[in-house]
């Protein structure tokens, strides 16, 4: 009998389509809270992996960032493995993409047998040189199979400007540094600058006057922005980091982190996930309180059939039962037609845990109305009716 009821109600009355329909709703909507949250999850960690927080030295002032003068004993705490070592973390571990810079006069006999002299630049990144850069005016094409990976290496090797390929005999130019010539092989063109000629940092200290001991400037970025606070701790040791008359006094240089953009944007990431995570039991909360609204008001069209039914002897809760049977149901319709859309729509997808969590809060606010109701009699309910 219970059953006939049941199909007997679905067929007659369109009600169980609204609660299915309020059902999808609030899965849709959890399910795009948890999107929300995750996307923000993804965007905090990729501002911790791959935003570029950079450091420069200057001197102790920190008004000049080039011509600085800094000794290699200085430079190694950013690229030499094992250096500056404490607690067994070196120092070079917290950099990535070590900009540095040393220039040298350099002569090049021309076709017409006048020697121009140029600046060869010691680089390692294109960072290292703010003119090489497109919004300097620089426009650098590397042969194949060669990239700056080349600058990081103790090679031979350069990237000269336009105007001196002429000069370029068997892949290679020749040039003459503190009267020694020295053979460089050419691995791409720079357009836009032709003052300066390019090689690998490492190879123009170890080549030239027994080892060259200064570099003129030096900017790298974070490796790793988790360990921004640590990197900083250790670093105040050889490079102070802010303005005091004190720290600055016994050091010859300054290090400054640019990293108020990417604290900024940690910050509003990190308060928008603990928003978003404060608003799930919110939610869950809310689908309890709908389900309980929703659990009275449809009780209210369905009085006089509860009070038949507790006329001809049918004890409340079976009586509740099958008055709630079809709403029941059409919750699990709609959370199942929930789970079958998080199944296809991609930003849905990782919400599928929480549906049912969703279906149960809302079947729990309709079965705590029920229980509400069973504390009123037959006769109560007819009259409220009337």
């Amino acid at each position: 009998m219970g059953a006939m009821w049941i199909k007997h109600r679905l067929l007659r009355t369109r009600i169980w389509l609204a609660v299915s329909a309020l059902t999808i709703v609030l899965s849709i909507a959890m399910g795009l809270l948890f999107n929300a949250l995750a996307s923000q999850r993804e965007r905090l960690s990729k501002l911790e992996k791959e935003y570029p927080v950079w450091v420069q030295l200057s001197d102790a002032s920190g008004a000049y960032t080039d011509g600085l003068n800094l000794l290699n004993s200085h430079v190694w705490r950013f690229i030499r493995d094992g250096y500056a070592e404490e607690n067994g973390v070196s120092t070079s571990d917290f950099f990535t993409h070590v900009c540095l810079k040393l220039s040298k006069e350099v002569e090049i006999t021309m076709p017409s047998e006048e020697i121009s002299e140029r600046l060869l630049l010691g680089i390692t990144q294109r960072e290292s040189v703010p003119a090489l850069s497109e919004d300097g005016g620089a426009r650098i094409e590397f042969f194949e199979g060669y990239s700056w990976e080349d600058f990081s290496e103790d090679k031979a090797v350069c990237l000269l400007p336009s105007d001196l390929i002429p000069l370029v005999s068997d892949g290679a130019i020749e040039l003459l540094v503190d009267g020694t010539a020295q053979s460089f092989t050419q691995i791409g063109t720079v357009y836009g600058i032709s003052d300066s000629i390019c090689v690998p940092w490492i190879f123009f200290v170890n080549a030239y006057e027994n080892g060259i001991e200064t570099s003129e400037s030096l900017s790298a970025i974070v490796a790793d922005n988790t360990r921004l606070s640590e990197m900083k701790s250790s670093m105040e040791r050889f490079f102070p980091q802010g303005t005091s008359v004190e720290a600055l006094r016994n050091h010859n240089f300054a290090m400054t982190v640019f990293d108020e953009p990417y604290l900024q944007a940690h910050r509003s990431a990190s308060q928008m996930i603990r928003l978003l995570q404060s608003l799930q039991p919110v939610f869950m909360v809310f689908c309890l309180g709908v389900g309980l609204f929703a659990g009275a008001v449809l009780f209210r069209t369905r009085r006089r059939e509860y009070a038949l039914l507790r006329s001809v002897g049918m004890n409340k809760p079976r009586a509740l039962l099958l008055l709630s049977a079809e709403y029941v149901i059409a919750a699990l319709i709609g959370g199942t037609v929930g789970l079958i859309a998080a199944i296809f729509v991609p930003q849905l997808k990782q919400s599928m845990v929480l549906i049912p969590a969703v279906i149960f809060c809302l079947l729990a606010g309709i079965a705590l109305s029920q229980l509400m109701i069973m504390k009123k009699s037959a006769l109560y309910v007819l009259q409220a009716n009337e």
